[in-house]
Parts: structure tokens; sequence; C-alpha cells
């Protein structure tokens, strides 16, 4: 019985001896790979001293911008430097492969010749040389490729090749197609500039940031080391903007400002049944006589809304019970307020005895009329009407850049007698963004 106990204490012993050594083994293996929290992967060329090492921010890949269809508006486009480090390739690797890697790299870039490759990677070699540049700014497809050739889909510590220099690129596929609205961020350091959907939803555009080993070599800071902490991408913000009715709106805004050579205009196309904005063009005439997207007045620029506020106005008519519809009025072209005459929509022809709802249908300027006499003596009330449908408020949208409608009342200094009429047409003291007109025409 003694020395069945004594076998199992010597299994023992034998067993946590392993544990003990594998332990000083974990220990010793990653106190060599950091050094005060930094790690160090690689040691120079003479084999004896580390070489510095740093954490460097991974910036992420930035998520697109789409249309309802799902096509792309904004996306991001990458390019890579490709480098190589001749040092790492086994002699044997290098000697049997070299003249097969390059005649490839003359094919993909024949910038330079087989021999002449050869030469320069092989010089590189003899030097000592790790940070050879092969070609900057190359696409992902080429990288793909290099990544297949000789020597190279070995990988960078077998291979040397080195492809992890990247540089993400914002396009518009569509070029000036919806580009103020589209926006952008520029980041300097002390302040930033966030305009349109690029600014609005940068958040959730941006991604988050990883981290990457950068090493010091001859030729300073090179991303050679391994990426510690992948970046994460960033999400896709889908609108509700159709590329294919963004297209027609921009060529006939362009065409009418060219055939009136306007200064500039700006279009608004919205489902009403739903409120989604399905193209937004904002033209302006440079100095040059082209018209470009340099400023989004659909959002920015106030504007009088014009026979698109007598809606509002028959709203306020019909809530207050001051007319039916199938009252009748006397559209009869001219409408005279103080010393001012107004004339009706046909060139002051007008349309003789109507109804309000005939009146509304013809875009009749009789409207001046019709509110004026129903609100002359309590039009505090009409403004205050307009207000709970929410005219005098922004929209609140997300994108940067809305200012706060205008509208005055009765006591202040901008009130006038002719105030009343005219603001029942949509002019007068009301000032408004397009985007508020297009969102007060919603049933």
């Amino acid at each position: 019985m003694s020395e069945k106990k004594d076998i199992f204490w010597r299994a023992y012993l034998i067993y946590f001896g392993f544990v003990v050594v594998m332990l000083v083994v974990l220990v010793k293996t990653v106190s060599i790979q950091f050094e005060d929290g930094r790690p160090v992967f690689l040691v120079a060329t003479d084999g004896n001293e580390k070489m510095p090492t740093r954490i460097v921010k991974r910036v992420p890949r930035r998520g697109q911008i789409l249309d309802v269809n799902y096509t792309p508006l904004v996306t991001s486009v990458s390019f890579f430097d490709i480098h190589m480090d001749p040092t790492v390739v086994n002699s044997k690797v290098f000697d049997e492969e070299i003249s097969d890697l390059c005649r490839e790299l003359e094919k993909l870039y024949p910038v330079k010749t087989a021999s002449e490759y050869e030469r320069f990677i092989r010089d590189g070699r003899t030097r000592g040389a790790r940070y050879l540049l092969i070609k900057k700014r190359a696409t992902n497809e080429e990288r793909k490729k290099l990544r297949e050739l000789p020597i190279f889909r070995l990988g960078q510590l077998k291979g040397g090749l080195i492809d992890n220099k990247e540089t993400i690129i914002r396009k518009r596929p569509h070029g000036e197609l919806l580009k103020r609205t589209l926006g952008y961020v520029r980041e300097d350091g002390t302040s930033d500039l966030k305009v349109g959907i690029e600014g609005a939803y940068d958040e959730f555009l941006r991604g988050v940031e990883g981290e990457e080993v950068e090493q010091k070599i001859s030729t300073g800071w090179k991303k050679i080391g391994p990426v510690t902490k992948e970046a994460v991408p960033g999400a896709n913000v889908v609108t509700t903007i159709d590329k294919e009715i963004q297209e027609v709106a921009h060529a006939e805004l362009l065409r009418q400002l060219q055939n009136q050579e306007a200064k500039n205009g700006c279009v608004i196309v919205m489902d009403v049944k739903t409120g989604y904005v399905k193209a937004i063009v904002n033209l302006r005439r440079d100095g040059n006589g082209n018209y470009n997207e340099a400023y989004n007045q659909a959002i920015g620029t106030k504007e009088v809304p014009g026979s698109t506020f007598k809606l509002a106005s028959l709203m306020a008519l019909l809530e207050d019970n001051k007319v039916k519809l199938t009252d009748k009025v006397n559209a009869t072209g001219t409408y005279k307020f103080y010393d001012l005459k107004l004339e009706d929509s046909n060139h002051g022809l007008g349309y003789g005895t109507i109804t309000v709802q005939e009146a509304f249908e013809k875009s009749s300027n009789v409207f001046s009329r019709i509110v004026n006499n129903a609100y002359k003596n309590e039009p505090s009330r009409y403004i205050e009407r307009l207000k709970g449908f929410g005219l005098a408020d922004s929209l609140g949208i997300d994108l940067a850049g809305e200012p706060k409608p205008t509208m005055h009342a009765p006591g202040s200094k901008y009130w006038y007698g002719t105030s009343l009429p005219w603001m029942a047409i949509g002019y007068e003291f009301l000032a408004d963004t397009s985007s508020n007109v297009s969102a007060s025409t919603m049933p």
C-alpha cells in the first residue's frame, strides 16, 4: 500500500514540475514580446538591439451613403502603398524565385523591366534596406494579385511583402449630383467642420479606430508591425433619395437656369404621402458661368413661400369656421388694400364668381381678400392658427444650417395694414426655407 502512495506522490511531483516549467516559459515569452508595456516583435539586423516600436491608430473604413435603392452616393476607395523587406526572405527561396517575381512585377507595373526590378531588390537586400517601395497607391485588386506572386505569397514575415499602409479616399461616384446635401467632414485637430449628411451622421459613418504597431527603421517609423486591434468599419446610411429622380431633377433645373440665365435655384421632390424627400438639387452660377452645388439653398436660405402658402390660409379659414368650400366669392382680378393694388394670378383678368374650392384650385389671389375680411378685426387669431400648424418653427432636421422661419405678428414694428392680405398668399413678412415649404404642403 505504501509503495502505491509513493508512486502517486512521485507522479504528482512530476506533473506539478512540468506545470511550473510551462509557467516559467510562458512568462519569459511574454516578457520578451513586451517591453515597458509596448510590443517588440523584431530585432535589428545585428541581432542584438531591439527595435523601437510604438502603437498608432488604425483608421477605419468609413461607411457608405446609399440612396433608397442602395445605390452608393458616397463611398470609400482604398489604395495601398506596396513595400518589400528583402532581408527576411530565405536565401535559397530568394535566389530561386526572385527572377520569377520580377517578371510578374513587370507585367503588373511595366514602368520598370524585370531586370531593373531584380537589380533594385538585390541591391536593397545587400544594403539591408527593409522598406523598398514597389508601388504607390495600388488598388485592392492589384494588392490581391501581388499576394499571389512568387516570394510575396509567403507573406510579410517570410516573403517580405508589406502592404498594410492604406490610404482611404472618399468618393462621390456621380460627380456633382447631390454634392452639397451629401456634404463632407473636415478635421484639422482644433476645429471640425461637418456639412450635410456626412456631418450629420458622422458618429455612425466614422466607425471605431483600431491599433497597429509601427517600427522605427533607418528611414523612419513604418507600419511593418502587426495589427493589435482591428478597426471597426463605419455603418452605412440609407437615405430616402432616389438617384434616378435626383438625376432628372438636376438636369431639369440646370436646363431652366441656363435658359433664363438665372443666378441660382433649388428643387425639392417630396413624396407627400410619406414626407420622404426623393431629390434635393441646389445650383448656383459661379464666376465662369458654370452651375454647381456650392450652397444648400433648400435648407439654409429663407424665402417667401408664395402661392403654396394659400393651402395654409385655407386650412386656417376652415379650422376657424370662417368659410366653407362651397361659399361663393367674386374673383374680380384686382384687389385694393389701402393705397396698394394686388392683381390676380391670371394677370389680373380674374375668374368671376367662383367657390372657395375653385379659388384654391386656380390659385387665385382672391384669398388675400377672403383672409383680410375674415381676420381684419382679429389678425392675431390668424397668426396663432398658422403657428399651430408649426409654420413658425424649424423642421428640426439633422442637417446643420436650417434657420428659424420669420413670422411677424400684430403689434410688432414690422406689421402694417397690408400685412394680413399679403401674408395670406405667401408674401410680406413670412419667410421660410424651401424644405419647410415642402413639408407644409403635405396632407
